[in-house]
């Protein structure tokens, strides 16, 4: 096999990713952390930190963004990591962060890339009270509109879906580059994109949806970026991410009072619900809004088939300029080669900790060990720009005379103590960072313990306002009860006074019939009977013989026949009352038995009444009583747990004093 043709990788136990092309090509081996000298932090994320730093060899500086590998988000995030580099090492675009080479170790993945060094858009805005003037908001969307355009237009097409200010760099000469291309994809005719991501305020309704998206979606965030540039404000708001999704799908903006027309007229047709209808890249820069406003020199809107003045496709190699170090003597070597050990030192995992989040008077305490850790980084660049001087001096007067030998002796003691001193200070440093982490650690698990056990309290305050609320709602159907059993008493009273007055009119009338009736029926018997008498005495013969004889025993026998038919009569009439009595007897008593079940009723109505009234108060008083209970308790628990918190940080306190 060809020499030039050789792979040489680092010593990994599980590949995070794949091999860098120049390396995979056999033109480099794959770079080390030690091949690089750290010169201080640009940023921080969820996923590590970005470093700013210096390649020893070539005296390049680049910026490195470490991914910790046994981090289990990350870990989870590897297929959008591989897909970020491949992505990147395709984008070579003058408004886009260029991605020279990567390279990995068992703990970290590192991505090699330009170093943009003034800070974010994000950053900028939240510096200023006021917006950019418009000149600024347009040469920075002509940059990044260049970019998403590039992207667009590569075989096959890249979308970013998360353009942002945040992830917006500014460069030293003023431009803007985009960067962070971990939720990036392809667009494929044959796929329907329906991923999940990016910033809420920035989703745009097909992502909302998950109904598949496109290009269209970047054309969306760019127009909430120029509405957050031109306005200072995001365009959709709410006091949810629900509320926000509801009103992006309604399309409900809030403009501003003094927004210009243009400016209006521009958003409203780049924030359309249908991505068919937004405007184009293009037809963005033809708007009113950019073509009132003279182009400046140098601005490019190019394809990546237009190509470029440098050769961007070539497999940039970053050992490219390495100074010949032959001529160096064995000393220096070996200075060199501690000098690198203690660099691994200092570059190794524990420099790289994943960020660990704290609040309220952490963030000072944090602060102060920052500054520490700064001040003895400036101690041992003092130290290392001092045994260079001290080097270089050794040398020369090594050239000069080979009479200085006990001289020279001395400075390479002199040397070795500074090296020696400077590992003294490094390992207090490591000391000092894997104390600072660990206190860092425990104080953000107190503080979480702390926010849990209040969020525990104000559930238990809400759930006892929640119960007086019942207590009242209980309170108040209590009364309302009691006034239905009033109304239910005034109504029982009433309907007793009606039955007695009733029954008493009927006991009345039904005496005053048969009383009636009973006198009539005496004077029509004594009416009939001395009409007989007066008969049979005075003219025996009458018109009631019906042809019977004159003797005494026919009279006789009319007037038995007449008494009797009287008799019938009597009779008869005394039934007829007798029924009349008896009707009017039926009519009392059905009126008594329907009073008494209606008073039955109402009896177990009250009673019910009453049950449901006592059962009720029972239980809120029992609840009440129970969670007021359990609130007292709770709350003596999370005062003791609470002041053992303290004392314990009071503790940690005390102890980072006596190490300060």
């Amino acid at each position: 096999m060809d020499n030039k043709k050789k792979v040489t990788l680092n010593n990994v136990k599980s590949r995070f990713l794949f091999i860098p092309p120049s390396v995979e090509a056999g033109l480099e081996a794959e770079a080390k952390i030690d091949d690089f000298r750290i010169t201080h932090e640009l940023g921080e994320g969820s996923f590590g930190r970005v470093l700013k730093v210096t390649h020893r060899l070539t005296g390049k500086v680049y910026a490195i963004k470490a991914i910790d590998k046994r981090n289990k988000t990350n870990q989870q995030g590897k297929p959008y990591f591989r897909r970020e580099i491949e992505i990147m090492y395709k984008v070579h675009h003058p408004n886009a962060v260029r991605l020279y080479t990567h390279f990995e170790d068992d703990n970290y993945c590192y991505f090699v890339m330009e170093v943009v060094s003034k800070g974010n858009l994000y950053e900028l805005m939240q510096k200023r009270k006021t917006t950019l003037d418009k000149g600024t908001i347009i040469q920075f969307m002509r940059e990044l509109i260049s970019a998403v355009y590039y992207l667009h237009n590569m075989e096959p097409p890249i979308i970013h879906r998360d353009i942002k200010p945040e992830n917006i760099l500014l460069s030293e000469n003023g431009s803007v580059k985009l960067t962070d291309f971990g939720w990036s994809n392809y667009v494929d005719d044959e796929v329907i994109r329906s991923t999940y991501c990016g910033t809420p305020l920035y989703l745009a309704p097909e992502m909302i949806k998950e109904v598949g998206h496109d290009e269209y979606l970047d054309i969306w965030c760019l127009g909430i970026l120029m509405f957050e540039l031109i306005t200072g404000s995001l365009p959709f708001t709410g006091k949810s991410v629900e509320s926000v999704s509801g009103n992006i799908l309604k399309n409900r903006i809030v403009w501003p009072n003094d927004i210009n027309p243009d400016e209006k007229d521009l958003l409203n047709k780049i924030l359309k619900t249908n991505p068919t209808e937004r405007l184009s890249l293009k037809g963005i820069l033809a708007h009113p809004y950019f073509t009132k406003v003279k182009v400046h020199d140098g601005f490019v809107f190019y394809t990546p088939k237009e190509g470029f003045k440098e050769e961007h496709n070539d497999i940039f190699l970053i050992s490219t300029g390495v100074v010949d170090q032959s001529n160096k003597t064995s000393k220096v070597k070996a200075i060199d080669a501690k000098e690198q050990n203690i660099n691994q030192k200092f570059s190794g995992s524990e420099i790289l900790p994943t960020s660990t989040s704290s609040s309220g008077s952490n963030n000072n305490e944090l602060e102060t060990l920052r500054k520490e850790v700064g001040l003895y980084k400036q101690r041992i660049e003092k130290y290392e720009s001092y045994i260079k001087d001290v080097e270089e001096s050794y040398l020369l007067e090594k050239n000069k005379t080979k009479d200085l030998t006990q001289e020279n002796q001395q400075l390479i003691a002199q040397v070795h103590g500074l090296v020696q001193n400077k590992e003294i200070l490094i390992a207090d440093l490591e000391e000092k960072e894997s104390h600072k982490i660990t206190n860092l650690r425990q104080i953000s698990e107190l503080n979480e313990k702390i926010l849990e056990k209040d969020n525990k309290n104000k559930n238990i305050v809400k759930a006892y306002r929640a119960m007086e609320e019942k207590n009242k709602y209980n309170d108040e159907e209590i009364k309302r009860l009691q006034a239905i059993i009033e109304q239910n008493d005034e109504l029982i009273d009433f309907l007793k006074a009606e039955h007695i007055e009733k029954t008493n009119e009927l006991q009345k009338k039904l005496l005053e019939v048969m009383e009636k009736d009973e006198d009539k029926f005496d004077t029509r018997i004594t009416l009939i009977r001395d009409s007989l008498n007066e008969m049979a005495t005075i003219n025996p013969v009458s018109k009631y013989n019906f042809g019977c004889d004159k003797d005494n025993s026919s009279q006789d026998e009319l007037i038995k026949k007449i008494s009797l038919e009287y008799e019938e009569k009597i009779k008869e009439i005394q039934t007829k009352l007798s029924e009349q009595i008896k009707q009017l007897q039926n009519e009392i008593f059905s009126e008594r038995d329907k009073f008494n079940v209606l008073l039955v009723e109402r009896e177990k109505e009250i009673k019910k009444l009453l049950e449901e009234r006592k059962s009720i108060k029972d239980s809120v008083v029992k609840t009440y009583e129970k969670g007021l209970q359990k609130a007292e308790l709770t709350l003596k628990i999370k005062e003791s747990e609470i002041e053992k918190l303290t004392t314990q940080i009071k503790k940690y306190e005390k102890l980072n004093v006596l190490k300060k």
